[in-house]
């Protein structure tokens, strides 16, 4: 088993959690995706795992808002920064 799925089981059982859920890009890891029911279903923990359509990476879906206002004619001033609050 994997460290992430080791961990995120103990923090389960730690905060008394019902289920368990995986989300974004990383949910897309065949691997990750298999360990995580495996452990669940040997724990009798309700693990939820999205469909691969669901799977999808933060990344892209910033890349497909940026793909969005270019084509609107809207660029970035050069001097942008990173900013997590900044508004798509």
């Amino acid at each position: 088993m994997t460290a992430l799925v080791d961990r995120t089981f103990a923090a389960a059982r730690r905060y008394q959690a019902r289920s368990i859920g995986i989300a974004g890009g990383v949910s897309a890891n065949s691997r990750l995706r298999a360990d995580f029911k495996a452990y669940g279903d040997a724990r009798e923990m309700p693990t939820f795992v999205p469909t691969l359509q669901l799977s999808t990476d933060n990344a892209a879906m910033i890349a497909a808002a940026g793909l969005r206002k270019f084509r609107a004619g809207l660029i970035a001033p050069p001097d942008l920064n990173a900013d997590a609050g900044l508004k798509l």
